[in-house]
């Protein structure tokens, strides 16, 4: 097990060239702003095209996007209210939401690895425990869903409670809310849910048999 072979694990050549580089590209985005607005190493990456016949970004429709000032206020919005959530229940203690609480603190530990304290207790844990180092050495794998997660049970609570205090005004605000989750992921709903150069046409056999079996 890895528990008793920590000195074969850390001899592998994945683990020599490219944990540290691993690692490190996560770490420029381990800023709390950057781990706070969900954003990961991705969105930095480059890839060669050969059409074009130069480096583009993997990830650049959601670079554009983020970058838009308009993104980034109505995200602001959002977060005001996955705030208000959080606030809502550790105020009325509300325990039953302490796991997701708990599990978000966990997920920001790792994620922000780039932020004062928290940079320093990485450093400390990846020596301290290299065996954690190298299974967390791509944290934004291991915690972002988790942390995203858990800002969307927040972010509902602090819509009920909106909806709750302002009953007259709850069709506007649900459609306001929607219109402003709709923008703030719509390269999804254009095919751009991961980077179009993984994006590959179905074979002309496939549709071709998907055909046969229809008659």
């Amino acid at each position: 097990s890895a528990l008793h072979t920590p000195d074969t694990i850390r001899g592998t050549k994945i683990t020599q060239i490219a944990s540290e580089e691993i690692f490190y590209r996560h770490k420029a985005y381990g800023d709390i702003l950057s781990v706070f607005s969900l954003k990961g190493f991705m969105l930095a990456t480059a890839e060669y095209d050969v059409l074009q016949n130069k480096d583009v970004y993997f990830m650049q429709r959601w670079v554009s996007h983020t970058d838009s000032l308009l993104y980034q206020i109505l995200y602001a919005l959002l977060f005001l209210v996955i705030l208000l959530g959080i606030g809502l229940s550790l105020v009325r203690r509300q325990f039953l939401y302490l796991p997701f609480v708990l599990s978000g603190c966990i997920s920001i530990v790792f994620l922000a690895n780039n932020t004062f304290l928290l940079e320093q207790f990485n450093t400390w844990f990846r020596e301290v425990f290299p065996i954690f180092g190298e299974a967390f050495r791509f944290p934004f794998t291991k915690f972002i869903t988790l942390l995203a997660f858990c800002f969307s049970v927040f972010f509902g609570v602090g819509m009920s409670y909106l909806l709750s205090q302002f009953v007259i005004f709850r069709k506007y605000i649900i459609t306001v809310a929607s219109i402003f989750l709709l923008f703030i992921t719509f390269p999804i709903f254009q095919g751009y849910l991961t980077s179009p150069y993984l994006r590959l046409p179905l074979p002309i056999e496939y549709q071709s048999i998907s055909s046969y079996f229809k008659e």
